[in-house]
């Protein structure tokens, strides 16, 4: 996790689907669920418009300037886990 302007980055792999800027995620720490906005995906330092599976990224999440996000949340597009 980096704290960037204008929200935080989260580093990790596209495990299953894909991932678009301003796709809403939701973002869940331990029992806890919070819907977050992706406003950046990075691939190896370069900016892209959709990350597949099996890409290693960095999110930017829009307003999350205090989240506190730790090894092993994970980002899902529903509640299931």
């Amino acid at each position: 996790m980096i704290r960037a302007r204008g929200g935080t980055v989260l580093a990790g792999q596209v495990e299953s689907g894909s991932v678009t800027k301003f796709d809403q995620l939701l973002l869940h720490h331990g029992g806890f669920q919070r819907s977050v906005i992706v406003q950046g995906v990075e691939i190896s330092h370069q900016s892209v418009s959709q990350a597949h599976i099996g890409d290693f990224v960095g999110i930017l999440l829009r307003d999350s300037e205090n989240l506190r996000v730790q090894r092993g949340d994970v980002l899902t597009a529903s509640l299931e886990l």
